[in-house]
């Protein structure tokens, strides 16, 4: 794109483990100037899971998805991590954050790991997202002014493993480095069209469906809420998750049929609030327009 890289703007690492998440967020993230304007993505702690693969798991540290509860550790001690990584960018000024879930297991885990094994792992990859998910909406819960998309990558990843020539993939077992077949390596050759870059590594296009996974989850997106609190002859309204430069218009409406602007605003903050008196309507509604 012709942009110099600043390392202090722009700091992006792959092939982490949860901890390492952690710890880039802690110490070698320097907020922007305006850091609720910024979006933040993190990925997910992948190189977690490289440790239940046979003999020697990730640097050594190989943890044996037949025990119970080592493999139950790992995957908690990998929600904890992630959790603490977002609780931190949060401190740090953060108010938009897309996480990933963890993708499920594939052909080449079942020849690495055998059939059983490879269940198991499944089996833990899904404990993993839900323990996210749900550690994810309760850190939501608690802070109003945030706003979390989740990017599923396990419903992606089983979706295009199962019917990969209707996302246009022509081979899904061979990696386009290792396929002999393959004279063409370029990234405008028939490997493009493979799932596998490498024995470990999908290709760009599948990495392609994952940056138009992320699009649509934040254009359509429906995160906004609204808490009504009545107070005598008065209700308080508040408006939670907004997004910052988003245009809002608070309604009120006593049949749901004829709506009434109340307050109009542009979002500096995620969250704003009303209080006005309604109309004499024994019920009355509210909703928020953009």
């Amino acid at each position: 794109l012709g942009l110099t890289q600043v390392n202090t703007r722009n700091y992006a690492v792959c092939g982490s483990t949860s901890a390492d998440i952690y710890n880039q967020v802690a110490s070698r993230l320097f907020a922007p100037s305006k850091p609720e304007l910024c979006l933040y993505a993190l990925g997910n702690p992948g190189a977690d899971f490289l440790r239940f693969y046979p003999p020697n798991g990730l640097n050594g540290v190989y943890v044996d998805l037949t025990n119970q509860v080592a493999s139950t550790r790992l995957i908690d001690t990998a929600v904890l991590n992630f959790s603490n990584a977002v609780q931190r960018l949060y401190q740090k000024g953060a108010r938009s954050i897309t996480y990933w879930h963890q993708t499920g297991t594939n052909g080449s885990d079942i020849v690495a790991l055998g059939s059983a094994r490879a269940g198991l792992l499944d089996g833990y990859t899904r404990s993993y997202n839900a323990k996210i998910t749900a550690a994810m909406e309760a850190f939501g819960r608690s802070r109003p002014d945030v706003r979390l998309y989740p990017i599923n990558l396990y419903v992606l990843w089983n979706d295009i493993s199962t019917n990969p020539t209707s996302f246009g993939f022509t081979e899904t077992t061979a990696n386009a480095l290792g396929d002999p077949r393959l004279r063409d390596k370029s990234f405008s050759g028939p490997g493009a069209d493979y799932l596998w870059w490498d024995r470990s590594h999908a290709t760009s296009k599948f990495h392609g469906f994952i940056a138009t996974s992320m699009f649509e989850e934040l254009t359509n997106s429906v995160l906004e809420q609204l808490e009504a609190t009545p107070a005598n002859a008065t209700h308080q309204i508040q408006m939670n998750h907004l997004l910052i430069g988003r245009d809002y218009t608070l309604q009120g409406s006593p049949n749901l049929n004829h709506w009434q602007d109340l307050q109009t605003f542009t979002a500096s903050a995620g969250t704003n609030q009303w209080m006005g008196a309604p109309n004499n309507a024994a019920t009355i509604f509210y909703r928020l327009k953009w």
